[in-house]
């Protein structure tokens, strides 16, 4: 196996976990990854659940983007403990909100009565960065659907995911995703 690849899905779960993975989660959650990414074939063979992607491609062919879209799930259901999931803006705020409660941050509430995604993760950066709270937010859409995947991780980290982010194809959620994420 691509012990290169490896290392960058053990450093994505790390990083977006902020650091709080068990190793024994870790362990548990590197095969499926890396399996999604190397055999896309085998991946639905052990996780069935996800069959229905393979029907967009081509079976005859090995689809690059097959093994991304797994992978995504594959993603998903690794970091399930450490990621808030939904469709409406201020829902995921108030999720976010008991997530950095309960690492001991407290925020201010938003000077605005219901906004987009963009306007809540604008003003939590900007509260983050009052506080001297050395976490951001990064937002993915990975489940193919309306909802997206919001993780509070280590500003010191935020490059380097950016980065794997691109590295696995991964789709940030950024101002020209933003109109399906309205509340």
């Amino acid at each position: 196996m691509n012990e290169n690849l490896e290392q960058k899905c053990r450093d994505l779960v790390e990083m977006l976990s902020c650091h709080y993975v068990e190793p024994e989660d870790m362990e548990e959650a590197l095969p499926p990854l890396t399996l999604a990414l190397t055999n896309p074939g085998a991946y639905i063979e052990a996780f069935p659940e996800y069959e229905w992607l393979a029907d967009i491609y081509d079976p005859e062919l090995f689809e690059p983007k097959l093994a991304e879209d797994l992978f995504a799930c594959a993603l998903s259901d690794a970091i399930n403990d450490f990621v808030v999931v939904g469709d409406k803006a201020d829902e995921i705020f108030e999720a976010v909100v008991d997530v950095l409660d309960d690492m001991d941050i407290e925020v201010d509430e938003p000077d605005f009565d219901r906004g987009n995604w963009s306007d809540y993760a604008e003003f939590l950066d900007n509260q983050l960065i009052k506080l001297n709270a050395n976490k951001r937010l990064v937002a993915l859409d990975m489940n193919f659907s309306d909802q997206i995947s919001v993780f509070v991780v280590e500003s010191a980290d935020y490059d380097r995911i950016v980065e794997l982010v691109q590295f696995f194809n991964l789709k940030l959620v950024d101002s020209t995703t933003l109109p399906k994420f309205n509340s």
